[in-house]
């Protein structure tokens, strides 16, 4: 089936992947950790790429501003809209909670479907003069539940109209009058994104209604079978305005995504293990793309969309899709297969994108970054490669954004070591040329969180931070003062000043006892990793004097009860 699941080579030898310390000659430029990177797609499915107005684009936009959009306005916000309001409120008018598990009755399904019609005048006055619909919608009996991409707010529109299904909605929906009877009068299964439980329940309302499904069909085939025995009856059309038994449409997806890919779809439509009808929808377009993502609020794109004089629309109703044996037993393997088969029609990739994603862009454009600045990443491939959760993520991501004064999306060299309050060094920039893996002379966000996941794996390794820490511990007492990380960082960064050193040795010594502990030494390189690159690469370069310097000082400690040091060897500590 094409599925996306192919995993970077690994080396026959793992100890040597990791063997030699980032930055170090032997190595090269580049750290093993970002190259061995899996390639994905590198589209971001989050992005409109017309919300920015061209000079025409704004002259348009003006013109039917003070035309056509006004009277599209007033007619569906002010007409259509509480008439729709008016009808989904008759249709539950004096039902109870418990009432809506059952059917509903006959002339309340004639109500809905009433509505349902007024939908459709809705989004011909929206422009969507006519929807391309290719294909047809199965029955309840054949597959109870559709599967469909979703893009915008016009997809819940054309099925509301098209089937008037059940649909699943995340709960914050039921605060809003409109919605809150339609959502009713659909018989909607809520959810809540934030809460574990919420989602649990959620699947287990699709399972029931799955299994509804099924034990209807079984008894609907068991009574025409039974009628064919007895006399072929006709068939009663009398009841076709609006079906009894609503299917159920899952947007698998969980969120809005743009038309360039089709990002993860979650487990909760395929665990029941029945047959979907897969909907492939599109939104073809010259001047707006209607789709609902980050940083389009639903106010901007709806005038947007009231502006276009014809919106267009297609659907495609794939035939069901029957899982095998082996996608009943796995909901992930089923849930794949169904997407590929609907990118397919759409002939556009697939991503591991997901709504945590969407949550995580927000995050990075409430640090002004550009959201684009992810697009190389999605967090499925992040936890589960490099090892991330998503509470470091959100660290590193603030860390990033104050590296990037410019909120570019990108640092320079300057930026970089402003940040870590280093003067420029050999060090630094062998540093910064590792991460820099495309050798653009920035560090884009892909780099710098890879660069960061393998040294901070290097950090796990007790033994070789407690190595590091010697470096600076030179008398062996088991803590480092401010004058012995000076002299040590002086020897690599000829420019740092005392002041610079200071701000460095706060930030490790959290106790502010004036001494940094083996503790608080490994905490501080574990937030901030590529202090400890630079340490190896540092010791890498100058074992040879640090084991000079070494032996002296030893031999200094063996003779202080009134020896001297020989002048040979004053002299090279002197040098040195």
């Amino acid at each position: 089936e094409g599925r996306n699941t192919r995993s970077p080579e690994t080396p026959a030898n793992e100890d040597e992947r990791f063997s030699t310390p980032p930055g170090s000659p032997k190595e090269g430029k580049r750290s093993p950790r970002v190259d061995s990177m899996p390639s994905i797609t590198g589209v971001n499915p989050f992005i409109n790429s017309t919300v920015k107005l061209t000079t025409f684009g704004w002259i348009r936009t003006i013109i039917a501003s003070l035309t056509i959009a006004w009277i599209r306005a007033i007619l569906i916000l002010f007409i259509l809209l509480p008439l729709v309001w008016i009808l989904t409120k008759i249709a539950v008018s004096g039902l109870k909670p418990e009432d809506f598990e059952k059917p509903l009755a006959k002339w309340r399904r004639n109500v809905i479907y009433a509505g349902r019609m007024v939908i459709r005048v809705m989004l011909f006055v929206w422009g969507v003069f006519w929807i391309q619909v290719t294909g047809k919608p199965a029955s309840y009996e054949e597959a109870s539940i559709i599967v469909s991409n979703h893009i915008s707010w016009f997809d819940v529109l054309y099925f509301a109209y098209a089937e008037c299904p059940r649909y699943v909605s995340r709960k914050e929906n039921m605060n809003m009058p409109l919605v809150r009877d339609m959502l009713l009068a659909f018989k909607a299964i809520l959810i809540d994104r934030t809460s574990h439980d919420s989602k649990k329940s959620a699947v287990q309302a699709i399972i029931d209604h799955a299994q509804q499904a099924q034990s209807h069909a079984e008894q609907k085939k068991a009574q025409r079978k039974a009628n064919g025995q007895k006399s072929k009856k006709p068939r009663n059309n009398s009841d076709r305005t609006q079906p009894k038994h609503p299917r159920l449409i899952v947007f698998p997806a969980g969120t809005c995504a743009n038309q360039r890919a089709l990002i993860s779809f979650k487990q909760g439509a395929f665990i029941p293990g029945v047959p979907v009808q897969p909907v492939a929808l599109s939104y073809p377009f010259i001047h707006f793309d209607p789709c609902w993502v980050n940083g389009v609020s639903i106010g901007f794109a709806i005038w947007r969309s009231f502006c276009q004089f014809q919106n267009y629309m297609t659907v495609e109703w794939l035939p069901v899709y029957h899982p095998t044996e082996a996608e009943k037993l796995d909901p992930v393997l089923y849930a794949n297969h169904v997407r590929e088969r609907i990118a397919r029609r759409l002939n556009v990739p697939v991503t591991e994108h997901s709504f945590d994603d969407v949550r995580f862009q927000f995050e990075a454009m409430k640090l002004s970054l550009p959201p684009e600045t992810l697009t190389d990443l999605d967090l499925v491939h992040l936890k589960n490669f490099v090892h991330i959760n998503e509470e470091n993520l959100s660290g590193i991501l603030k860390r990033f954004s104050k590296i990037d004064e410019k909120h570019k999306g990108k640092f320079n060299y300057e930026q970089f070591i402003k940040a870590l309050g280093l003067p420029p060094s050999e060090e630094t920039q062998d540093l910064f040329e590792i991460m820099d893996t495309d050798e653009d002379g920035t560090v884009s966000w892909r780099e710098y969180v890879l660069g960061l996941a393998f040294w901070s794996e290097q950090v796990n390794d007790e033994s070789k931070v407690k190595m590091a820490f010697q470096l600076f511990d030179r008398k062996n007492s088991g803590r480092i003062d401010e004058d012995a990380l000076y002299q040590v960082l002086r020897g690599a960064y000829a420019g740092l000043t005392k002041e610079a050193c200071a701000s460095i040795f706060e930030k490790a010594d959290k106790d502010g006892n004036g001494w940094i502990e083996f503790r608080e030494f490994w905490e501080f390189l574990k937030a901030n990793p590529e202090y400890y690159s630079m340490i190896l690469n540092f010791q890498n370069r100058y074992s040879d004097r640090l084991s000079t310097i070494s032996s002296i000082e030893s031999s200094s400690n063996n003779n202080s009860s009134g020896g001297t040091i020989p002048s040979s060897a004053a002299e090279n500590k002197k040098q040195d």
